[in-house]
């Protein structure tokens, strides 16, 4: 159960990460913006 947990953050913060290049090439100052958060 935990690996599947682990495993579905894992390709979650993919996404995540190809949502955000694709915001950071949009915007950049939200970029870092979003990375001063994390």
């Amino acid at each position: 159960m935990e690996m599947n947990v682990s495993i579905s953050r894992k390709t979650n913060i993919k996404q995540t990460n190809e949502i955000l290049r694709v915001k950071c090439s949009l915007t950049f100052d939200f970029c870092m913006r979003w990375f001063d958060l994390y």
